[in-house]
């Protein structure tokens, strides 16, 4: 019985520290959505994710750790929509890169203007454009002429 209640607490102790840490990365993209990187503060992100600041560097080692946390997460989210949207058709997949463009492209292009204030982050961005380039091969090939062809 013991074993089993602690296993609980355990997974319990798991649970609320995974939505700590995904409140974390929730306000540093709010945060990252409308100010510089370099104007957020520890703060401020802290707060808005109701722990202190103690608990964000314990977490994350800092502002640098948490940035590239969130950057890897929605990265994450980008590569799952991407592999949805592949086998419905060019237009389709046409339609949803264009959506997804129109609702995140700023932020993307922000994060690559602002990359070299992050370390790790300039390797990150070179993987993110890395994988674009490879999705879109990938989800066109059987619509697109060989590379030899002028067309």
């Amino acid at each position: 019985m013991e074993s089993k209640t602690r296993s609980y607490r355990m997974t319990a102790r798991a649970r609320s520290a995974a939505r700590t840490g995904e409140r974390l990365l929730d306000a540093m993209l709010e945060r990252y959505g409308t100010l510089p990187y370099d104007a957020i503060r520890l703060e401020d992100l802290a707060s808005d994710a109701g722990v202190t600041v103690q608990t964000l560097v314990r977490r994350f080692g800092g502002k640098p750790g948490l940035m590239i946390a969130t950057v890897q997460r929605e990265f994450g989210r980008v590569a799952a929509d991407r592999a949805a949207a592949m086998g419905d058709g060019p237009v389709a997949t046409v339609h949803a890169l264009v959506a997804f463009y129109e609702d995140h492209a700023a932020l993307i292009l922000k994060m690559y203007s602002e990359a070299s204030q992050v370390p790790g982050l300039p390797e990150l961005a070179a993987r993110a454009r890395a994988f674009h380039v490879d999705w879109c091969r990938r989800a066109f090939a059987a619509y697109l002429r060989g590379p030899d062809d002028p067309a």
